[in-house]
């Protein structure tokens, strides 16, 4: 209903107001899918589960976007399309009964507490939200200025999505035999090189080399979280993990916010190229900070498995595959 309502053309007061109000309804909509998930998800099967929901979650997400190929981004059919798809939803929910989410995990801000476990992971959480967030919103008006249709618009950005998903599992596995800081420095210099060649990019320029840029670039920038997630998981106590990695995904938010932002306050005198400047500065600064703390801080010595955790909510931490006993380490394994 309140999505319907957008189509209202509200004051801009009011639209943040009922933005807020959807995403606070996300956000708790994640919270039950992922309990229920947990409740109904055993030991031996959890880690394949999850990596199905995340395949399906980034499958859905970039697939979605399609569907305003040929709606008026304008108009009051796309709230439509996205009213329609949550009633839906509704529909197996209602159908099977699959009983009740048991919320029984703490959590708590400890903001201080995340930056002191892994001031690398939390960054790499961070630069996730300044730069694939503030994209989502800026990449459609950089299409516009290159006189892109509506239909090539839809198709790059949903190439930015699928190349987030696809891309992660391969650099993921990497991660789990690298150093993961030296494996984000390396990916923050590639992010800024490939920003680089974006600025010299033009009408002229071959669409299929868009598409692979665009796919690359949200592998890469997509990428951060979950490494960032992982290489914080390396270095904390397992009854941490749920609470840490709630405090993640509440700095990947916040750079979700500031980021869009600070660049749409740059595009009307400097054009959305702007933002690519902007993501070179974001990336060089990381990978200075991250190769400063290589070598001011060893490697840690045990490691938890890489995972693709989705950008849903803390809840999907807890039944990610951390608890099953490592005779070996005697700590839980991944």
């Amino acid at each position: 209903m309140l999505i319907l309502t957008l189509g209202m053309q509200p004051h801009l007061a009011v639209f943040m107001g009922i933005q807020a109000v959807v995403g606070f309804a996300n956000a708790g909509q994640a919270v039950v899918i992922e309990s229920w998930m947990n409740a109904m998800t055993s030991n031996a099967n959890r880690g394949r589960i999850l990596t199905l929901y995340v395949l399906l979650l980034g499958l859905f997400y970039g697939s979605g976007q399609l569907l305003a190929t040929n709606v008026d981004p304008a108009g009051d059919a796309m709230l439509m399309i996205a009213a329609a798809a949550y009633v839906i939803a509704l529909v197996p929910v209602t159908a099977i009964w699959v009983g009740e989410p048991q919320l029984h995990v703490p959590m708590g801000i400890r903001i201080f507490r995340t930056f002191r476990i892994s001031p690398t992971g939390t960054f790499a959480c961070l630069l996730t939200g300044l730069v694939s967030s503030t994209f989502a919103s800026i990449g459609p008006l950089y299409g516009l200025e290159l006189k892109f249709n509506q239909q090539t618009i839809v198709i790059l950005m949903a190439a930015t999505q699928l190349g987030a998903l696809f891309l992660q599992f391969p650099l993921g596995y990497l991660s789990d035999r690298l150093d993961r800081r030296m494996m984000m420095l390396w990916l923050s210099v590639a992010l800024g090189i490939l920003c680089t060649v974006f600025l010299f990019f033009g009408p002229t320029t071959p669409f299929w080399l868009f598409l692979v840029a665009f796919s690359i670039f949200g592998g890469i920038s997509e990428t951060f979280y979950p490494l960032g997630v992982a290489h914080a998981n390396d270095k904390a106590d397992p009854s941490e993990f749920v609470t840490l990695s709630s405090n993640l995904l509440l700095i990947w938010a916040f750079g979700g916010t500031i980021g869009p932002a600070i660049v749409t306050a740059g595009v009307a005198p400097l054009g959305a190229k702007i933002f690519f400047w902007y993501a070179i500065g974001l990336s060089m600064l990381f990978a200075t900070y991250a190769l400063w703390r290589r070598y001011r801080q060893p490697a840690a010595r045990s490691r938890e498995q890489f995972v693709a955790y989705p950008q849903t909510s803390p809840m999907v931490y807890e039944w990610t595959p951390h608890d099953e006993a490592d005779p070996d380490s005697g700590k839980a394994k991944p």
